[in-house]
């Protein structure tokens, strides 16, 4: 695999490990359901959101 743009593949590597690691800080909260979501329902949607987009920026790398 060649890397195009080294920039893009380190901050999609970045916004992975930053996702991931937000996601598992908010494993430690009552994340609850969609109808009644909890006190880590939140952040643990927006570390998976943001480990997604970063592996879409990496593999466009």
């Amino acid at each position: 695999m060649k890397i195009k743009s080294q920039k893009d593949f380190f901050s999609g590597l970045m916004f992975t490990v930053v996702g991931v690691a937000f996601a598992w800080g908010a494993t430690t909260y009552s994340v609850g359901n969609g109808a009644r979501m909890g006190p880590g329902y939140f952040p643990l949607m927006l570390g998976i959101l943001m480990a997604l987009i970063g592996l879409g920026i990496m593999f466009s790398a």
